[in-house]
């Protein structure tokens, strides 16, 4: 019997096969995408913006495939036309300080992009003098401009010049942030910009920058915390929730500025110019605070109030007694406000009340918002509020005659000084004829009176001296028959019969 052999695999071990062939391409198209792309290289296609002299010398710069133009920065080599560059970071070429990085990089972001042929020959010529001029002076350099060589070289001077100034090149660039207050408490947000020029630190020319803030603990004026923001302009901020004391954290961002020493050169072979690629700023600074302080919300402060006694004679004394509070409202802080240096301690924002006790009435006072202008004064007193919400008492007033009497109170931020919260102190009246502020005073009650001999005899020492003598004999009688009394009640007890016990 012959045997028949098959020369296919088994199903089974086909589709491993193939799911391993698989994972293969799917790892080494994975490996590909991680792996960092090479930068690409970019030809040189020509000259760009300058002048050529007449014996066919190029001062200016040079274009690139890319659309972009810039210096060449190796004075003798052959001209980068038709050949590929690599772009390179200026530092990795070691072959410039970091002064001179920073200058190359001021001169690729100012002026590389020129469609002027004076700027662009001039900054070729500044070029030149950092990367070295191999030889030539600069005169014959800038000779290459034809008629306008004076200028090429003055031009040229002045640039370097600017490269050294207080606004010129820069070695890094940080961001520096704050959140200030005023007097009135009210926060605000500004973001600077501190530079490392070559002439000396110094900051950035205000609103000349765009970052990006948020902020926690507090809202931008458009109720976001996340908002767009020029360096050195406040941006008033307001706190999230109505706390007496607020916590802020906030960062800022700011990308693509025009300072540092990054810089782009497009490297060429050996014996080939390099050239100094134009680039936009690549330098970013970040910042951040954080803080807390009082909230600069205003707050509402109330006031319950009672008389201490709603019933009362003519003479006597009433005050009022105070329940302090803090009153809820669009806008207001929840709590009580507080005043003193970031981080603390705080103490509480003081007020005054100011209580008048008016009548006397004829009739009980009817309720109203306002007491009646013309209303008559009995007292006025001030109580501090120097501890927050709480029981206070007002200073006592004297009821002077008989009546209705009303207290009302008013709290008014003059009276708070303004180092210590005024600008956050609302002010506030009490309604007038309130039952609870309401005291009804009476005449006290007349006295009997003596008849008018009687008080004349007891006025004199004579009439006094004979009080005094009947007030003795009345006592002596009074103690006779006590005596009396008890010699009855001894006899009448002996004449008894006793009992006999059985």
């Amino acid at each position: 019997m012959t045997s028949i052999h098959h020369d296919h695999a088994h199903p089974h071990r086909r589709r491993r096969s193939a799911l391993v062939s698989l994972l293969v391409v799917v790892i080494a198209l994975a490996g590909a995408l991680l792996l960092p792309s090479p930068a690409h290289a970019v030809a040189g296609t020509g000259t760009g913006v300058g002048f050529m002299s007449s014996d066919g010398w190029w001062i200016g710069s040079w274009s690139l495939a890319d659309g972009s133009r810039g210096f060449c920065i190796d004075l003798g080599g052959r001209a980068p036309t038709g050949h590929e560059l690599e772009p390179t970071d200026a530092a990795s070429l070691g072959r410039f300080s970091d002064d001179d990085r920073a200058r190359l990089a001021y001169i690729s972001r100012t002026w590389a992009g020129t469609e002027d042929p004076l700027t662009a020959a001039a900054a070729q010529l500044a070029t030149w003098t950092i990367t070295g001029l191999n030889g030539h002076a600069l005169e014959s350099l800038a000779a290459r401009a034809g008629a306008r060589a004076g200028e090429v070289l003055q031009r040229s001077s002045a640039m370097l010049a600017e490269l050294g100034g207080p606004s010129g090149a820069s070695r890094s660039v940080a961001a520096r942030l704050a959140i200030d207050r005023d007097d009135s408490g009210a926060s605000t947000l500004v973001a600077a910009l501190d530079v490392d020029y070559l002439s000396g630190s110094g900051t950035a020319p205000p609103d000349a920058f765009d970052g990006v803030a948020t902020v926690q603990g507090a809202v931008f004026a458009d109720g976001s915390h996340e908002h767009r923001v020029r360096n050195g302009v406040s941006y008033p901020l307001t706190p999230e929730d109505g706390a007496a004391v607020v916590e802020l954290k906030a960062s800022v961002t700011f990308a693509d500025l025009p300072f540092g020493a990054a810089a782009t050169v497009a490297h060429a072979e050996p014996g080939v110019q390099s050239v100094l690629t134009a680039s936009p700023g690549r330098a970013s600074a970040q910042a951040e605070v954080s803080m807390e302080r009082p909230s600069s919300l205003p707050f509402q402060p109330v006031v319950a109030t009672k008389a201490s006694d709603t019933v009362a004679v003519t003479g006597a004394t009433v005050h009022d007694v105070l329940q302090v509070g803090v009153g809820t409202g669009h806008g207001v802080a929840s709590e009580w406000g507080v005043y003193g240096d970031d981080g603390g301690p705080y103490t509480p924002i003081p007020i005054v009340v100011r209580s008048r006790l008016l009548g006397p009435f004829g009739s009980p006072p009817v309720a109203s918002d306002q007491a009646p202008a013309d209303a008559p004064v009995v007292c006025e007193v001030t109580t501090t509020i120097d501890h927050g919400p709480g029981e206070y008492s007002t200073p006592p007033c004297t009821l002077p005659n008989a009546g209705y009497f009303v207290w009302v109170e008013t709290i008014s931020p003059d009276d708070t000084a303004p180092e210590q919260g005024r600008s956050r102190v609302r002010s506030w009246t009490s309604r007038f004829g309130e039952a609870s502020e309401t005291v009804l005073v009476s005449a006290p009650p007349a006295q009997p009176s003596a008849p008018a001999d009687r008080l004349a005899e007891t006025g004199s020492s004579d009439g006094q001296a004979r009080v005094a003598a009947a007030l003795a004999a009345t006592s002596a009688t009074l103690f006779g028959v006590s005596a009396l009394c008890a010699r009855w009640a001894r006899r009448t007890a002996r004449r008894l019969p006793r009992r006999r016990a059985r």
